[in-house]
């Protein structure tokens, strides 16, 4: 052997050691790391919310977006110029988007916080919007009629 196959082993050896000393460090740390209360926090926490956006796909971040297209800008307008008796300025026009824009993301806020739940106006509202689809009273009666028959009623408390 010569001294250059010698200064290669010796060589390589200390690769080999100052390897196994770094892994080593690296063990003993991630089994403090592992151990930490912290980790275990922050690992349950990811997993959290991991499942619950793979479980609830509605409610990431996809709704964040109002559309406002020329029809409702149209109305938007008429019903100032049928209110105020002119036509809106641009200011007012932007104002009345805002207003409008506004109400769309409230009312989006108020379902996903379930205010839509046993709210008799809101119901009562429903019903004379449903009742607007009727030609006229007589189909209506017929309509109720009908509606009466299809569903089965039960009062609590009578015996």
């Amino acid at each position: 052997m010569g001294i250059v196959s010698i200064y290669y082993i010796y060589n390589n050896m200390a690769y080999v050691i100052i390897s196994n000393i770094l892994l080593v460090g690296a063990l003993f740390i991630m089994d403090k790391i592992i151990k930490a209360p912290l980790f275990h926090f922050l690992v349950l926490g990811a997993l959290l919310f991991a499942s619950y956006s793979f479980l609830n796909p509605d409610s990431s971040f996809k709704n964040d977006v109002v559309i406002v297209d020329k029809g409702q800008i149209q109305h938007i307008k008429d019903k100032f110029l049928n209110d105020w008796g002119r036509e809106p300025s641009a200011d007012e026009v932007k104002i009345l988007i805002n207003g409008a824009v506004l109400t769309e993301i409230y009312y989006r806020e108020g379902l996903k916080l379930g205010l839509d739940k046993n709210d008799m106006v809101i119901k009562k509202r429903i019903r004379k919007k449903m009742e607007l689809f009727s030609p006229d009273k007589a189909t209506l009666k017929k309509q109720q009629k009908q509606m009466l028959k299809n569903y089965e009623v039960i009062v609590e408390g009578d015996k």
